[in-house]
């Protein structure tokens, strides 16, 4: 199952990261995307061996960032792949459905094409500028999220959204009002004093979201 709220790692070192794991466990995430970029291939087999045995531990989803193989091996439940990663076709064929495959796009096209491939869920941004991702696509802001979902709507593609690139608790409201299923965090936890009040914070804010939601749909 996609959670509605991701927490992204952002460390160059392992050890780093794994406490980053760690904390964020703690601190009541569900889901966790290890992202780690320059390092070896057994570095991030290491890594990810590590991650699974912690979020295991908490019962807390681990997903993967770029690497179909090392997410397989480590027996992740998800793996979330770039535009220049593998095609999203190959790693659903690989896989057989028995890992969740996520998708990075930016624009409408890009969703039509993660869509067809049979992505589960998309990651879709910048919301805004963010300092702990490189390449950074054109910021969509709230009105770029609200244009692209009612294109979804337009063609029945309910895909799980995952809004993503600098969000802080009081943007919830406005992207969630857009129709996105979630949010992906990283610097806003990462820097945070209490990572606990942090992640409570963003999950109050989620609930409280998704009841007017309901209460408007029923």
């Amino acid at each position: 199952m996609i959670k509605n709220l991701h927490f992204i790692t952002h460390s160059n070192e392992p050890e780093e990261q794994l406490e980053q794991v760690r904390k964020a466990c703690e601190a009541g995430v569900e889901w966790i995307q290890v992202r780690i970029k320059a390092k070896s291939k057994e570095e991030i087999k290491e890594l990810a061996k590590e991650a699974r045995a912690i979020t295991s531990e908490h019962n807390v989803k681990l997903c993967i960032n770029d690497h179909l193989d090392v997410a397989i091996q480590c027996k992740a439940d998800a793996c979330h792949l770039g535009k220049d990663d593998m095609p999203i076709l190959s790693a659903k064929a690989l896989t057989e459905g028995k890992l969740l495959i996520g998708a990075t796009c930016n624009t409408i096209e890009d969703i039509y094409k993660a869509y067809e491939a049979g992505a589960d869920y998309i990651g879709l941004g910048p919301y805004r500028f963010t300092t702990t991702k490189e390449k950074l696509s054109p910021e969509l802001g709230v009105k770029g999220y609200r244009s692209i979902l009612d294109q979804m709507r337009t063609k029945n593609i309910t895909t799980p959204i995952i809004a993503i690139g600098g969000i802080e608790t009081e943007d919830v409201k406005s992207l969630t009002d857009t129709g996105v299923f979630g949010i992906a965090i990283s610097g806003a936890i990462i820097n945070s004093e209490n990572w606990h009040e942090k992640v409570s914070a963003f999950q109050n804010e989620l609930t409280i979201s998704k009841q007017k939601v309901d209460v408007t749909n029923s």
